[in-house]
């Protein structure tokens, strides 16, 4: 999963990353990458996807609620 997060940082998926300045549009997205968070130990990896989402979330000023 760290290999993943790693990933996620490289040009490749620059689209992805664009999308998550746009939270109210990719509210999946944000929840698909908290529920990854979640699951990974407390890492390099961890810091970084756990910085990417607080600034996505943070310049929109939204919260998610999660149905269950």
């Amino acid at each position: 999963m760290d290999r993943l997060v790693q990933l996620l940082d490289t040009p490749t998926f620059t689209f992805l990353r664009l999308q998550l300045l746009q939270p109210r549009q990719h509210a999946s997205l944000l929840r698909a990458l908290y529920a990854l968070l979640q699951l990974l130990p407390q890492s390099n990896a961890f810091r970084l996807l756990s910085m990417r989402l607080q600034v996505g979330l943070g310049q929109s000023g939204i919260v998610l609620c999660h149905h269950m």
